[in-house]
């Protein structure tokens, strides 16, 4: 596997085409590649800008995880490629008009994506439009296979495709130690680089008066400096769409002049800097200008002093800090490459269910691995990550009550909510609002009216974000155990409030929840309340390999291994 991803390559597909990647992926991990089958989404299937756009960003996300990406064709398909080859001849095209009009000798015109990615047909699609020197490779079905001449050209295929592998991956050992050197060598003053001007970069920071614009980060950028004379300065002007080719979120569209207005800048602290560069994907440009969007609009609220109803959110507790114990569950844990590979795909997949289930016995490391997913950026470990898409997090802990009170659960939910989403803070603290304050002020006594008003309903008001944000909720099974301290009445629980009102919940707000086993309980509410439910067992044989993985590791670490030496 190549170092710093996470796969040799990712096999991209329409869903009607997954089983016979399935098969393909097989052949390609039985000779030691690791390899993943990633299903594109329903609307890449058709015609036009909407479809190829849809691909263009699945081919984008993709070249982020691996160093070749295999785009499986089909008839279904066959549109959406063809518009988006159309679309990068012609950007191509712009691009060395340019540079003759500056003079500079044009290169050898070729598909920007290229070098990241090949082709192979599933049925007999004739393609037009295919750049020079992207090969196709044939992978058609069984049947049709026979007819041309045999599994032989299959067997060729698959040959030829390991080679594929082996190019990229020397390819992309040699980008990464040509980057290194080309971080050594050369700075900020790159020539080829758009880099903002210091004004610009004065205007970026004076637009959100020095915050970090990430929702949920506090951070002010500037502090007191042990010189007098100085002041400290922890702020970033990140680029939107990349200062150079190759970087994040590039875009070959816009001119320099574009490249380096302010218009193209978000001013942010170094780690949220660093956590929208690590992983393109996840922080996609029109998700950056939303935030970009929003905490100018805090700005401006903040320099105007305006403050309309305002909620001082001062709940006893307000929103639970689980930091601590998630570093506690994290002790040991044995990364489960193989599930966080299934619910990245499930939280970037814009069709994906509403809901999804992760199901295992006791010990089989569910709140560890939810802890490692949430904690994995700040540790350089590459996970999902605050803000992807995370905007709320809860674990139940069968040891304390008040964990699984359903009231301090909406109002833990709502504090959250508020610092991720300004929209949703603006629908809470409006004038005509204070029934949703009053609701949560409640919530301990009302719950599921809290839940109603406090969180479902203004969250209706708002508008939806560039991509779909998760709930993040850790043992259901044990909200269950929630006993009441009113006394009387039938005990609600965390569970009930869930099911009661997820029908309500905005599509574009996703709950990721554990649970241990698949217990009734659970799974019959939770199914009759979403619309839709997705489960994974987390019990598979991968898990048996982890645990495999991780006996081993401690075997041969110390004092463990000299007590087994000696023995």
């Amino acid at each position: 596997m190549t170092p710093g991803l996470p796969h040799d390559a990712l096999l991209l597909c329409t869903p009607g085409d997954r089983r016979v990647m399935q098969e393909l992926a097989k052949n390609l991990r039985d000779r030691g590649r690791k390899v993943q089958v990633v299903g594109l989404p329903a609307a890449v299937e058709g015609k036009g800008a909407g479809a190829a756009s849809v691909l263009e960003e699945a081919l984008k996300a993709a070249a982020t995880q691996a160093p070749l990406v295999i785009l499986a064709v089909s008839a279904g398909l066959k549109g959406a490629l063809e518009t988006l080859l159309a679309a990068e001849a012609k950007a191509h095209a712009l691009q060395v008009s340019e540079a003759v009009a500056e003079t500079k000798r044009p290169k050898k015109a070729k598909a920007a994506t290229e070098s990241r990615w090949r082709l192979i047909r599933l049925d007999a699609v004739a393609l037009q439009g295919l750049p020079e020197g992207l090969e196709v490779m044939d992978w058609l079905c069984r049947g049709a296979q026979k007819a041309a001449g045999g599994d032989e050209r299959r067997q060729k295929a698959l040959v030829r495709m390991l080679q594929w592998l082996e190019v990229a991956t020397e390819n992309s050992l040699k980008e990464a130690a040509e980057g290194a050197t080309s971080r050594q060598t050369t700075n900020k003053n790159d020539k080829n680089r758009d880099n903002f001007l210091k004004g610009t970069r004065d205007t970026l920071y004076r637009l959100v008066g020095g915050f970090c614009s990430r929702p949920g980060c506090p951070k002010q950028t500037t502090g007191p400096h042990s010189d007098e004379d100085k002041a400290t300065d922890t702020g970033v002007a990140a680029h939107i769409t990349a200062a150079a080719r190759g970087g994040p979120r590039y875009d070959p569209s816009l001119t320099s002049t574009q490249r380096k207005s302010a218009d193209n800048g978000i001013w942010l602290c170094q780690d949220c800097a660093k956590l929208i560069d690590s992983d393109p994907a996840a922080y996609p440009e029109s998700l950056l200008r939303e935030w970009k969007a929003w905490e100018e609009a805090a700005q401006l609220n903040r320099q105007l002093g305006n403050q309309p109803g305002r909620s001082d959110w001062s709940w006893a507790g307000g929103a639970w800090d689980f930091a601590t114990f998630r570093k506690e569950r994290r002790e040991g844990f044995v990364r489960r490459d193989w599930l966080h590979q299934q619910v990245r795909e499930w939280a970037l997949n814009p069709d994906a269910a509403q809901a999804l289930l992760i199901g295992a016995d006791y010990g089989v490391g569910k709140t560890a691995f939810l802890a490692w997913l949430l904690d994995a950026d700040q540790d350089g470990e590459g996970g999902m990550g605050p803000g992807l898409p995370v905007v709320a997090q809860h674990f139940c802990r069968w040891e304390a009550n008040p964990y699984l009170s359903p009231g301090r659960f909406v109002q833990s939910l709502a504090c959250q909510l508020k610092e991720a989403l300004p929209a949703y803070r603006q629908a809470v603290e409006a004038d005509q609002a204070q029934h949703r304050r009053r609701c949560l002020d409640d919530a301990e006594t009302e719950p599921l009216l809290a839940f109603q008003q406090g969180v479902v309903e203004p969250l209706a008001t708002i508008a939806a974000p560039a991509t779909p944000l998760l709930i993040v909720v850790d043992a259901l099974d044990e909200a269950l155990g929630y006993r009441s301290t009113s006394g009387g009445g039938v005990t609600l629980t965390i569970v009930d409030l869930l099911a009661k009102e997820a029908r309500q919940l905005p599509g574009w707000l996703r709950l990721l929840a554990t649970s241990r086993r698949m217990q009734e309980e659970i799974v019959k509410p939770l199914r009759a309340g979403f619309f839709k439910i997705d489960e994974i067992n987390a019990e598979s044989n991968d898990n048996l390999d982890d645990i495999y993985s991780y006996v081993k590791n401690r075997c041969q670490q110390l004092p463990l291994s000299e007590k087994l030496h000696g023995a």
